[in-house]
């Protein structure tokens, strides 16, 4: 009689507020684990995604096109005396790069910038198309370049690309392209790894990953159209 009152006792619980004896519920293992975690549902139709993303897409590219050539504009007035510049990627390189490193360097760099400031934004508002494209062009863009100018050092020692990665390793004075590589190879992890975090954040598009190789690929050839119906008008 006793031992059964101590287990009794053991099972119970005693609620000090009211001096009511309670039994305490026991939950499984399976009612304890937290509930997995689904990425949200994409909320952009592919209808809506084509008519008003892609000229989106097609504004953010063209204003960063424009942040990219002042940036080289500014430095080069201040530091080269020159005062018009012809911008290149792997596809528009015909016509020779002004030799001012410092200049070629202000490019890259502002768009890199530009992609951090305008992923910040999008975090704030994850539902804008518009700071979503600025985002991803502005950390994707000059992927194909640094890339194949790292390569080039890689392989080759020496990189005959007419780019400004290729142009701003100048300023490092050495003739070892040792140094070069490394810098290059960070920057093309830091770039490539920006790019990925920014559609693995986007959860309003459906198939994101398969709409941001689409892009990707897509930006290379429409960025030298754009370069060759803008540079004109801003010569």
């Amino acid at each position: 009689m006793l031992a059964s009152h101590n287990m009794l006792a053991r099972e119970l619980k005693m609620d000090y507020l009211t001096g009511k004896f309670f039994k305490p519920e026991i939950l499984t293992y399976s009612e304890l684990r937290p509930m997995p975690i689904s990425e949200n549902e994409p909320t952009i139709s592919v209808k809506r995604l084509a008519i008003i993303g892609l000229p989106t897409f097609m504004i953010a590219l063209v204003l960063s096109l424009l942040m990219h050539r002042y940036a080289h504009v500014a430095v080069l007035k201040q530091t080269c005396g020159g005062t018009s510049v012809v911008l290149h990627n792997l596809l528009f390189s015909d016509v020779p790069m002004a030799d001012c490193p410092v200049a070629s360097l202000a490019g890259p760099v502002t768009t890199f910038l530009l992609g951090l400031a305008s992923f910040a934004v999008y975090m704030r508002f994850p539902r804008s198309l518009f700071w979503a494209s600025m985002a991803f062009i502005n950390a994707s863009i000059r992927i194909p370049e640094t890339v194949s100018v790292f390569f080039q050092l890689l392989f080759r020692q020496r990189s005959d690309l007419s780019v400004d990665e290729n142009v701003a390793l100048r300023l490092l004075h050495v003739h070892d392209p040792a140094l070069g590589i490394v810098i290059l190879c960070f920057l093309s992890i830091t770039l490539l790894s920006l790019t990925i975090i920014i559609v693995h954040d986007t959860r309003m598009v459906p198939s994101k990953w398969l709409v941001a190789g689409g892009l990707f690929v897509f930006t290379l050839p429409l960025e030298t159209i754009l370069w060759r119906l803008i540079v004109p008008i801003l010569a």
